[in-house]
């Protein structure tokens, strides 16, 4: 039985033998709420952002693939797995659909999907450090 299947129950229940019971009534009330919190990650899940593979970028396309390729995230500067956009944390703090966009290839929307997701992270992309003066 899924949790559908265990709310409609619950609900027909209530309906048959009245509403004295205040234990069902809140398992009723707490079935309808992760039923809605499931709906709204099943949408979260499935929803995607449009790339436009040949918008310009900010970053040029080396910096990307060097971050991509090195050891420590851009955001944090944890270590990464090589070959990864960020670290575990940074990226599972991104939106399902930031993530699934950055599944794409380079050339075919990668960059822009980067960007994007450093824009989420409230991390702005960084080209060119200046010296500072002593």
């Amino acid at each position: 039985m899924n949790l559908r299947e265990a709310l409609v129950t619950a609900i027909e229940f209530v309906r048959e033998h009245g509403h004295h019971d205040a234990r069902l009534q809140q398992a009723v009330k707490v079935l309808a709420r992760k039923a809605e919190r499931m709906r709204e990650k099943a949408e979260a899940r499935n929803a995607t952002i449009e790339i436009d593979a040949n918008a310009p970028t900010v970053l040029p396309r080396s910096m990307v693939i060097t971050d991509y390729r090195g050891l420590y995230c851009r955001v944090c500067n944890r270590k990464k797995t090589e070959c990864t956009a960020f670290c575990f944390e940074c990226f599972y703090t991104l939106k399902p659909a930031t993530r699934k966009a950055l599944r794409l290839s380079f050339g075919e929307g990668f960059e822009q999907a980067y960007e994007i997701a450093l824009a989420e992270l409230d991390k702005q992309p960084v080209i060119f450090l200046e010296a500072r003066p002593a």
